[in-house]
């Protein structure tokens, strides 16, 4: 039912379909214009500029995986984040989705992807470190992904056990100098403030977002 309820507000709401090519496959993807460059600026600039793909109507990304443009695709209409059977995404899904959005230029999903990311490691009571070197190779310096998997490794993760804690860095899977520099920033930061392991500083729901100039949520 919801499905039909969704293609019914989209056929009076949204009139313009373009088609998105993904992939090595070159699946193609329907998607309403009107959607896509509400969202992003780079779609906007594509398809209401003077490019090709505007005149075409028609853009072709096959550098971008088919199961990433999946969940994006979802996003973009139901504003959820879950896979095709309605479970949350895992781990690496939610990293690879980041790091669309800002390719892409889609912060509204970088930020929904974030409250899940730290809701996730909540629930789950701790997240895989290797994740943190999969955030750096698809990251620039100083990106909100990158200080969030550092925050994650400086707070919530144990220092001293063999659970995946800092004894791993035997394990290049788990680090590089640029990571372990930043983590040894951070970690110097808490103990010049005082902030206790395990006990992350106080930093509002806009530390890890995505916002333009004087933008909050």
């Amino acid at each position: 039912m919801y499905a039909v309820y969704l293609l019914t507000v989209c056929s009076k709401q949204y009139r313009d379909p373009v088609t998105i090519v993904i992939g090595s496959a070159k699946k193609s993807f329907v998607v309403h214009k009107e959607l896509l460059v509400f969202y992003s600026d780079y779609f906007r600039a594509a398809f209401n500029g003077s490019f090709v793909e505007a005149t075409e109507k028609k853009i072709t990304l096959l550098d971008v995986k088919q199961q990433v443009f999946d969940h994006f695709h979802a996003w973009l209409y139901t504003r959820k984040l879950a896979s095709e059977d309605d479970k949350p995404l895992e781990w690496h899904h939610l990293i690879n989705l980041w790091a669309f959005g800002d390719r892409f230029q889609v912060p509204m999903l970088q930020n929904c992807v974030m409250d899940e990311l730290l809701t996730k490691q909540r629930r789950e009571a701790g997240y895989p470190l290797s994740l943190t070197m999969s955030a750096y190779k698809k990251t620039a310096k100083g990106s909100p992904l990158r200080k969030a998997m550092i925050g994650l490794w400086a707070y919530e993760t144990e220092l001293d056990n063999d659970k995946g804690g800092l004894t791993t860095f035997e394990h290049d899977r788990f680090f590089t100098l640029e990571i372990l520099a930043d983590l040894v920033v951070e970690l110097d930061s808490a103990r010049r403030n005082k902030v206790p392991h395990g006990k992350a500083p106080k930093r509002d729901k806009c530390f890890y977002h995505v916002h333009g100039k004087d933008e909050h949520c």
